[in-house]
């Protein structure tokens, strides 16, 4: 009754169980929050013991470099046993965001190459339409170093004669 900051919402979550990634990030925001209120302010084995269950917590980060960084400050904050800081490692808003606009923008990458190879490989190469659109400009820019090349050719024949 006395810890501000209790969440019962979060207690509940825990012991109906869930995904592993909520479970993880509940076990690990309450074990923070009660050694932010209740200490002690150094806690490694306990730290050690939650960097195991967070596995799947870091795991939902779509970038393998986030990834791998996450879990590299993680192990480096083991020793000091702040729960609070391993958690806001992990649980991070704006590496969050970066991650999933980051996600967004390769997914539709993805689609918009699958579509083209996709558009090659029903032939789009030989559609009729598209080698008329492709052709016109290709063939205006010969003509024009054609058209040069003998305008050229006829200045220097008069100019040598």
């Amino acid at each position: 009754a006395n810890f501000q900051g209790f969440h019962d919402a979060m207690i509940l979550n825990l012991a109906n169980g869930g995904e592993p990634t909520e479970i993880a990030h509940d076990l690990i925001e309450f074990f923070a929050d009660v050694q932010r209120v209740f200490g002690p302010p150094e806690s490694p084995v306990l730290a050690d013991w939650l960097t195991k269950l967070i596995a799947p917590l870091i795991e939902t980060y779509h970038n393998r470099q986030v990834r791998d960084q996450i879990a590299s400050a993680v192990e480096r904050l083991i020793p000091e046993g702040n729960i609070s800081q391993i958690f806001y490692t992990v649980d991070d808003l704006k590496t969050r965001e970066w991650d999933s606009s980051n996600f967004a923008t390769a997914q539709r990458s993805y689609y918009d190459l699958a579509r083209f190879a996709y558009w090659i490989h029903t032939g789009g190469m030989h559609n009729r339409s598209f080698l008329r659109q492709v052709a016109r400009p290709i063939s205006i820019v010969a003509s024009a170093l054609i058209a040069g090349m003998v305008v050229l050719f006829m200045a220097a024949r008069y100019a040598a004669s």
